[in-house]
């Protein structure tokens, strides 16, 4: 029934209290998805890729050769302990695109077995010519399934690519790239833009450019892990192990194969040579023949023509002739068709004109009727108009005279008054021009007077002004004898100099000599030992024919000799044998002679063969003798010529550096010459200028006193001038009123005058109509009898004229008649000589027809002797030329075979891929980030849900007292309160892990997609381990707590326990003790002030949880400045060169100068350097742990400053790189625990060693550098350093760079060039999806600081219900309550928020150090903006938890504080 009791009242206090039970509950469950969530991350990413590269079967290990991979290379990698599959794929980068917007692609056979494709549409090839196309470079460059993509190399002669143009059949991915970048090359600006995957057929290579590795095992791993790597590695040291093995039968074998090739030439180039004499020969002899026989082909031909020119000069004399003839016929035939065309037209003409007069005559006679028919009556008529007209004009006459008189008399009137008012113009005239004279003349006088009292005063200014300049002159020209002297010993001090820079010239010379001459001897000392070493083979192997023939003569001696022996003894035998017959014997005795013979004949030719090999092997003997002097020569002259090119360059430099210093100091000599020449020249000016101002001043004075006299004189001269004109105005004023009246009279009389004229006038006019009218008919008359007697004439002349061209046609008929009679006699002449023509036309036709056939012959002989002879010729110069192009391959092909070098292998792993680095660098930060960040986040939520349940429990302190009254036991009172924090933490636990290790993952893993887009599943297992260490320290937290908690209150006894605790007793706080403040606070300030103070715990406990949520609002922002800043502070403020050019170490002198020679003429490159940089391990002393670094030695030092920066992070001090010692960057120093003034130890992967000391370190974030001037590399190293890059600015940044790289790359001498802005934006890209990680993060931060402010805010007004309600009993308004907690919150909220400043800065230095990785370092700056936003978030949200507690507030009840306590 108590336990039944006890269940129910447990679920009451969770019904009555569940705000609080859901505000554990929520903290938790935030604190624990974060801590399990953040934890879970990075595995998960792991194990995303991993699932991606399992899927597709991503190679563990990329082999690569330097003279590229047999089948026997792949079977031996195969046979290596640990390998599951080797295959070997063929590749090559070449030009897509055409004009200027060329890219470069990645092409590469498809293997078998290993990185599996994935299609995106299409399909994978089936032909040679097909292709699978990246799908980002298809979508980017607008390919699609079945176009067709256009490919250029770039170089025919070195390409292994079958075809140049295939069909896109399909469209995908490969495991290789799982982000946007796709590698480096040194084609194009050095970037490959994508890649497309063929058939092997579609290559033609002998051996395979790549092999790709899987390893057993691997695919249980998960990749980026500690177990992956070292498995990896182990597989790794084996391929490494067989190495050396592989590459020198591989060695053997090319050089063995090109050997043979230059020996099958070069046989093949002799018999050529054979050849091309024998040809040569044969040409010359019939060249010889055909000369012969066209010359005398050509003699004939020539006589036969000159008799046919001799032939065509008579033909055409008579053609000549005849043609003459003709033209003169052809002339007097057209003669006598014109002249009888005249005579037709004349006859015509006559009759016209007979016509015509016969016309004319007609007329004359009709118009003579008529005019004497009218002549009478029209004379008649005409004189009595002109009566009239006569008495009309007298009286006219007459009145024109009246009026002229009466004009006269009024003329002479006007002239009067004309004359009087000129003269009284004149005189007003006079009088104006007088006055304007005297008012110009008085306006000048004021002037002249004004100029010169501004004069004076200008004269005592200049005055004082040339003593100053004459001052200042003096002064200028005492500095400038100094600088000339400073000058003069500057001169002196240059001349010394450029004498030192001349004889260090002479030096130079001489050296470049003594190299020339070193490599002269080298190469006859090479060609020496070539040819006795092939001597020394070919008498080796006539040694051994030699020994083999000894033998065989040696094994015939041996049978000659016992056949003696035996023929000797039977001879012997038979001589004692008294049976023998004397022929037997004798018989016996020939054969042992002849068997002597032929004995002593063997012995002889074993004797000759044995000189002939004892010649033989002083011959080798002599040879070795000659190989082993150039062997001794050789090394000496080797290593003088490695190290002259150094001394030379190294003496080139220091006189460049001397002759650039010397050019500079030249330059600023003669700046200062025509500097000091400018004052002297200004001094000189000035020096006239004074000597003129005292001269003119002096002159000036004269001329001031003359004006002022000049002046007076004037001023009297006015006055009397205008006297006299104020006269003569008065008497002007009577003449011109004695004017206007005449003028009056005048003008009446000039009006009657002109009424008068008028009448006269149109009286005039009528007399003169009449008058034309009667003129009008006399010229009628007059004109109708011209012309008749005009018609007469005429006639009379039209006849004369026709009588006499009657005469003219008759003549011409006559001539015309004579004409044709000459004519036909021509004619008939001319027949004849036509026939005399044709005749020798055609005898001429025939001779030239056999002469024409001649040569024709003769040319045609000529022209095949010709073909013959250019033929055999081509011939000759073409087996010439490919004599020359074989010699020239052979001499081409034996520099390769000298130049050849063993062939080296290069291991790598998946870290080789693109991207493939980052994807790990990024998962292994998230574990970073998951070791600290999540922890504090998780603390923060437990220490809140730690003081939940401590108040709790202190709360209900009447209740435990009132349950142990009642019978409780403690354990069944204790348990109430520990299933209540168990089951909210548990719950709260739950809840984060379920959905923590499944939101956060997702998020941060897909906030990396944005650059591993290829990635296509995201797996999100559970990892219960995470989740119970995170649930399992939350029960701790509040378990613990709430156990402690009523442990404490159960031991006081049940009366006790029942009354509220007694109050704190009051205390006089901090600032009490400060009147000066303590008195001009109000009532009320001071009450929250001690009520904060009074409450020390809850003072505390909202302090850390506000400071608390702040320093992770501020990590937050911290963070995103750290590590967003890191490629700004790199590359814009640190390593300030646009682009770095790697050149190839093997190349000589004046391949590398090409390129930099390049560089410095560009007028796109504002500085360039030379840099020596090399890859180092380095060590502290006393340590053993190695680091990788880069080594970086500058050519010089000059205008350093323009790559790097080298400067203090904290103090921003610049430091200098000196001859002292190494700068080294931060990052490493840390690690290896040194400072300024100690050792550290570099190692190269020779085995070579060297110490530097540390003269500065300095800041940098990305990856780990050591800088060394040359004299401290030489000193540390005894050799000077090899400078294989150059660093350059240009003007315009990225695309200027990435224009020169691109012809920076055209040259063989360039491996490849970086650059800077590529590498910020590539760094940008994968710090970008690292941002949105931090944006999780802040936002947590966020919630968890709402929710901690509200658990806190709530638990405040929970436990002062009585005392709020109780000041509201008081009169306090709702508002004035709110505002009586609101003080004490936003006090609680400024502290808080101090405090988490500085627990946010260490907390962020502290997490910045533990999530950097190995090779970068991230800032420790947080941004002014960062912590204003971090006060702004925390205020807003105590504002917003404010704001709801103030509902809570007004529902306080008042009657609360009337209850008895008891």
């Amino acid at each position: 029934m108590r336990k039944k009791a006890l269940r129910k009242e447990f679920h009451t206090e969770i019904r009555k209290s569940l705000n609080r039970f859901l505000s554990i509950f929520f903290i938790v469950a935030m604190g624990v998805a974060f801590f399990a969530g953040i934890q879970a991350a990075a595995p998960d990413m792991r194990a995303t890729g991993d699932y991606y590269y399992d899927q597709n079967k991503l190679m563990d290990i990329k082999v690569l050769g330097t003279l590229g991979l047999t089948d026997a290379d792949i079977e031996a990698l195969s046979e290596v302990e640990g390998v599951a599959l080797a295959v070997g794929s063929y590749m090559e980068d070449v030009y897509c695109g055409s004009g200027d917007v060329q890219q470069v692609l990645h092409l590469e056979s498809i293997p078998d077995g290993v990185n599996e494709l994935s299609v995106k549409e299409g399909r994978l090839p089936d032909e040679p010519t097909e292709c699978l196309l990246d799908a980002t470079f298809a979508e980017r460059q607008g390919y699609s399934v079945g176009d067709t993509l256009a490919v250029t190399v770039s170089s025919e002669e070195d390409t292994a690519l079958h075809y140049r143009k295939f069909t896109v059949c399909g469209i995908g991915y490969s495991p290789c790239y799982i982000a946007f970048e796709r590698g480096s090359t040194t084609l194009g600006n050095g970037s490959v833009s994508g890649f497309a995957y063929l058939l092997p057929e579609a290559f033609h290579s002998e051996v395979y450019h790549t092999a790709y590795l899987r390893v057993k095992g691997a695919e249980e791993e998960v990749a980026y892990t500690d177990a992956y790597d070292a498995k990896i590695e182990e597989v790794q040291e084996r391929v490494e192990a067989i190495q050396d093995v592989r590459c020198e039968l591989r060695y053997a074998e090319v050089k063995g194969e090109a050997q043979q090739k230059i020996d099958d030439a070069e046989k093949e180039v002799e018999d050529g040579k054979q050849e091309v004499a024998d040809a040569e020969q044969e040409l010359a002899d019939g060249k010889a023949e055909a000369e012969s026989e066209l010359a005398e082909a050509e003699s004939e031909l020539t006589n036969g023509e000159s008799e046919l020119a001799d032939g065509r000069q008579k033909l055409a004399d008579s053609r000549r002739e005849l043609s003459d003839g003709e033209q003169e016929i052809a002339d007097g035939e057209q003669q006598i068709t014109e002249n009888e065309a005249k005579l037709a037209d004349a006859r015509g003409q006559i009759a016209a004109a007979v016509a015509k007069l016969n016309d004319g005559e007609k007329e004359y006679r009709s118009g003579l009727t008529q005019y004497q028919s009218k002549e009478s009556e029209a004379n008649q008529q005409l004189s009595e108009a002109q009566k009239q007209l006569d008495d009309g004009a007298a009286q006219l006459e007459s009145g024109k005279q009246q009026i002229e008189e009466q004009s006269a008399r009024l003329a002479e009137s006007a002239a009067a008054l004309e004359q009087a008012s000129g003269q009284l113009q004149a005189s007003q005239e006079q009088y104006d021009a007088g006055m304007a004279q005297i008012s110009q003349a008085r306006k000048q006088y004021e002037e002249a007077r004004t100029a010169l009292l501004g004069q004076n005063a200008e004269y005592e200014k200049q005055q004082a002004a040339c003593e100053s300049g004459r001052t200042q002159y003096n002064t200028a020209s005492a500095q400038l004898a100094q600088a000339q002297s400073a000058y003069q010993e500057s001169l002196n001090t240059y001349e010394a100099a450029k004498a030192a820079c001349d004889a260090a010239q002479t030096e130079l010379d001489g050296k470049k000599a003594r190299l020339s001459e070193v490599q002269q001897q080298i190469t006859a000392l090479t060609a020496q030992k070539a040819e006795a070493a092939n001597a020394k083979s070919a008498y080796q192997q006539t040694l051994l024919a030699l020994q083999q023939t000894l033998g065989e003569k040696q094994q015939i001696l041996a049978e000659k000799t016992v056949a003696y022996d035996t023929a000797q003894a039977e001879a012997d035998r038979l001589s004692q044998d008294p049976g023998a017959s004397e022929e037997e014997r004798a018989k016996a005795n020939e054969m042992a002679a002849q068997c002597k013979a032929e004995m002593e004949n063997a012995s002889a030719s074993v004797a000759a063969a044995q000189a002939d090999i004892d010649t033989c092997n002083a011959n080798i003997a002599g040879e070795e003798a000659k190989i082993q002097d150039a062997d001794g020569k050789l090394p000496g002259l080797q290593q003088e010529e490695t190290q002259l090119p150094d001394e030379i360059a190294a003496k080139e430099a220091e006189i460049s550096q001397t002759a650039q210093a010397l050019a500079e100091q030249k330059a600023k000599l003669d700046a200062t010459k025509t500097e000091l020449d400018a004052q002297q020249a200004a001094l000189d000016g000035t020096k006239g200028q004074l000597d003129a101002g005292d001269a003119q001043l002096k002159d000036w004075k004269t001329q001031l006193d003359a004006a002022a006299a000049q002046l007076a004189e004037t001023d009297s001269q006015l006055s009397e001038k205008e006297a006299e004109l104020a006269a003569a105005k008065t008497q002007l004023d009577a003449g011109l009123a004695e004017l206007a009246a005449g003028q009056q009279q005048l003008q009446q009389g000039q009006e009657q005058l002109a009424a008068a004229r008028q009448q006269l006038e149109e009286k005039e006019q009528e007399l003169q109509e009449a008058q034309k009218q009667v003129d009008a008919g006399k010229k009628e008359l007059t004109d109708a009898k011209s012309q008749l007697s005009t018609a007469r004439r005429k006639l009379d002349l039209g006849w004369a004229e026709l009588n006499a061209s009657r005469a003219k046609l008759s003549n011409g008929e006559q001539q015309l008649n004579d004409a044709k009679s000459q004519l036909s006699e021509a004619r008939q002449k001319l027949a004849d000589g036509r026939q005399q023509i044709a005749d020798g036309e055609k005898e001429l036709a025939e001779n030239e027809q056999k002469i024409a056939d001649g040569w024709k012959d003769y040319e045609d002989g000529k022209q095949e002797a010709a073909d013959k002879i250019a033929d055999g010729e081509q011939k000759i110069a073409d087996a010439k030329q490919q004599l020359a192009d074989a010699e020239e391959k052979i001499a081409d092909a034996k520099r390769q075979l000298t130049d050849l070098k063993e062939p080296k292998w290069y291991v790598y792993d998946r870290n080789e891929l693109p991207d493939n680095t980052g994807y790990g660098e990024n998962a292994e930060r998230m574990t970073n980030i998951a070791q600290v960040f999540p922890l504090v986040f998780f603390l923060v939520a437990a220490l809140i849900s730690l003081t939940t349940m401590t108040r709790m429990v202190e709360e209900e302190r009447t209740q435990i007292g009132t349950m142990k009254a009642l019978g409780y036991g403690k354990k069944d009172i204790a348990s109430k309160y520990l299933k209540y924090a168990f089951y909210a933490t548990m719950g709260g636990s739950i809840f984060g892990v379920l959905v923590g290790e499944k939101i956060f993952p997702l998020v941060i893993i897909n906030s990396y997609s944005i650059m591993y887009q290829y990635l296509p599943k995201i797996l999100l297992p559970y990892d219960w381990g995470f989740g119970a260490a995170a649930t399992a320290a939350a029960l701790v937290c509040t378990m613990a707590a709430t156990f402690f908690s009523c442990f404490r209150e159960l031991h006081a006894v049940p009366a006790e326990l029942m009354r509220p605790p007694a109050p704190k007793q009051g205390k006089r706080v901090l600032l009490e003790y400060v009147p000066f403040l303590w008195k001009h606070l109000s009532f009320t300030w001071k009450s929250t002030v001690r009520n904060l103070m009074r409450y020390k715990k809850r003072f505390l406990m909202t302090i850390i949880g506000i400071g608390g949520c702040m320093g992770l609002l501020l990590v937050g922002f911290g963070l995103r400045d750290s590590i967003m800043d890191v490629a700004i502070l790199q590359f814009d403020e640190l390593q300030l060169y646009d682009a770095m050019t790697v050149l190839d170490a093997d190349a000589g002198t004046s391949e590398k100068e090409k390129a930099v020679r390049l560089l410095r003429q560009s007028d796109q490159v504002s500085a360039s350097k030379r840099f020596a940089v090399e890859k180092k391990k380095v060590q502290a002393a006393g340590s053993k742990k190695e680091w990788t670094v880069y080594l970086y030695v500058p050519e010089n030092m000059e205008q350093l400053e323009d790559f790097f920066c080298f400067r203090d992070r904290t103090t921003k001090e610049e430091y200098q790189l000196t001859d002292e010692g190494a700068i080294v960057t931060e990052k490493i120093a840390k690690e290896l625990k040194v400072g300024i003034g100690d050792t550290i130890t570099l190692k190269d992967d020779e085995g070579g060693e060297a110490e530097v000391p540390v003269t500065a370190i300095c800041e940098n974030y990305l990856n780990h550098y050591i800088y060394l001037t040359p004299a401290c590399y030489e000193r540390a190293y005894k050799a000077a350093p090899e400078f294989n890059s150059i660093f350059y600015r240009t003007v315009d940044g990225l695309f200027e760079a990435e224009a020169l790289g691109e012809q920076l790359l055209a040259c063989d001498v360039v491996l490849n060039v970086t650059y800077t802005k590529s590498l910020k934006g590539q760094l940008d890209h994968m710090l970008g999806a690292l941002d949105i990680v931090i944006i999780v993060l802040i936002i947590s931060a966020g919630m968890l600081a709402f929710v901690v402010l509200y658990n806190l805010n709530n638990i405040n007004i929970n436990e002062r219900k009585r005392e709020l309600a109780t000041i509201k009993v008081l009169g306090f308004y709702d508002g004035e309550v709110a505002a009586y907690v609101y003080r004490e919150n936003i006090l609680l909220t400024i502290i808080g928020a101090a405090v988490g400043l500085f627990i946010g800065k260490f907390l962020h230095l502290f997490i910045i150090q533990t999530v950097e990785v190995d090779a970068c370092m991230f800032g420790r700056n947080i941004k002014l903006l960062s912590y204003v936003l971090g006060i702004l978030f925390t205020f807003a949200f105590s504002i917003i938890v404010n704001l709801v507690m103030y509902y809570k507030l007004k529902k306080i009840d008042m009657v609360e504080s009337l209850k008895s306590v008891e």
